[in-house]
């Protein structure tokens, strides 16, 4: 027979204070636990960790048939960091969440919540097509570099003046305009 139950388990949300819009934030999530099986068969549990925002932001961590020896334990711990910006003020809620299922059903969260304050939302460039004024575009503003200019992720700009070479030569091609 299987017989596993959580001995501890601590499970926390950390938000950041207030933020402005538009801000670049990071919060995160902990949870650690040691689980003992008491039965004289080994259980196996699939364990889901989640960290989420009211916003739709999330990260997970997940492992399938974690074994939980006959007689014995498991321990470990899960740390999780999101990083997020907001383009409006509201109240965030953030919840840290871990699912247990198999030997062992159960559910545990924790959570907090932050505001974000003032601003406006992201300035937009609008793209006239014709002195008429049609709006062809709401994107937000970007600045731009040509792509003769640009290179290949993993190649070196081509910019005939420029000499030194960009750190970011080895980023993702859509990420490259970051870097300058």
């Amino acid at each position: 027979m299987v017989d596993v139950f959580e001995d501890t388990l601590n499970i926390g949300a950390g938000c950041p204070s207030d933020i402005a819009v538009n801000t670049n934030t990071r919060f995160q999530g902990t949870v650690d636990y040691h689980l003992v099986n008491r039965g004289d068969e080994d259980g196996f549990i699939s364990i889901l960790v989640t960290l989420i925002d009211s916003a739709g932001n999330n990260m997970q961590f997940s492992s399938s048939l974690q074994q939980v020896p006959a007689g014995g334990d498991f321990t470990d711990s899960h740390l999780l960091f999101l990083d997020a910006s907001y383009d409006t003020p509201r109240q965030i809620n953030v919840t840290m969440r871990i699912e247990f299922s198999g030997a062992l059903s159960d559910v545990k969260f924790a959570e907090c919540s932050f505001n974000v304050t003032g601003g406006q939302p992201s300035p937009l460039a609008w793209i006239i097509h014709e002195p008429g004024g049609v709006i062809l575009s709401g994107a937000p503003a970007k600045n731009f570099r040509p792509a003769s200019f640009a290179g290949r992720a993993g190649a070196e700009s081509k910019d005939p003046y420029s000499r030194k070479k960009s750190q970011c030569g080895r980023v993702a091609q859509q990420q490259v305009w970051d870097c300058w």
